[in-house]
């Protein structure tokens, strides 16, 4: 019987394979083959989880209004802001909403009178308050209100454009729409 040297056989051409080095038939090393296959892994999951996404409504979605203040602007910066204009997230590029209404109000500061010694909040002229209106389709959880990958949450930091202007601002009112 040739039991014993048909596994010596089958170790050989394990050997051959695989050789001392741990190259693979001599050429290709296993662990080089090990972090090729874990970089496209990550790249996989990274390209798929940055992905821009849009604002298309999902069964569930729920339509919301929000409004975001931007400060400190100048008086006619409101010419910029568009009446049906998709709004953009500036950094990642998410669609976020669609401009349904745009209001300015004059800008105040804090200014110190040093006659009386008081602090005196006083209209900046040529500076305005902008307050944009927005809808959007959300997905809202107990965690966050999402507008896709956006999560829209009052007191917020936002960073916002559209094809006319780009601007910081924060989200300063949020609520279901009516339906």
């Amino acid at each position: 019987m040739r039991c014993g040297n048909s596994a010596s056989q089958n170790h050989k051409g394990l050997v051959k394979m695989i050789d001392k080095k741990f190259r693979l038939f001599g050429k290709l090393s296993v662990m080089d083959i090990l972090i090729v296959a874990i970089v496209a892994v990550i790249s996989y999951v990274g390209v798929q989880f940055s992905a821009p996404v849009s604002v298309e409504a999902a069964p569930s979605d729920t339509r919301i209004i929000y409004t975001v203040e931007l400060t400190n602007k100048r008086s006619d910066f409101i010419n910029n802001v568009h009446i049906g204009d998709t709004l953009f997230d500036s950094i990642r590029g998410f669609e976020i909403g669609r401009i349904i209404s745009v209001d300015s109000r004059p800008f105040y500061a804090d200014a110190p009178c040093f006659d009386t010694n008081i602090i005196r909040r006083g209209e900046v002229e040529g500076f305005s308050f902008i307050y944009i209106e927005v809808e959007a389709n959300a997905q809202i959880s107990e965690r966050a209100t999402s507008v896709g990958n956006f999560d829209v949450m009052v007191g917020m930091e936002v960073f916002v454009r559209t094809r006319d202007f780009a601007s910081a601002g924060f989200v300063v009112r949020l609520e279901r729409a009516n339906d």
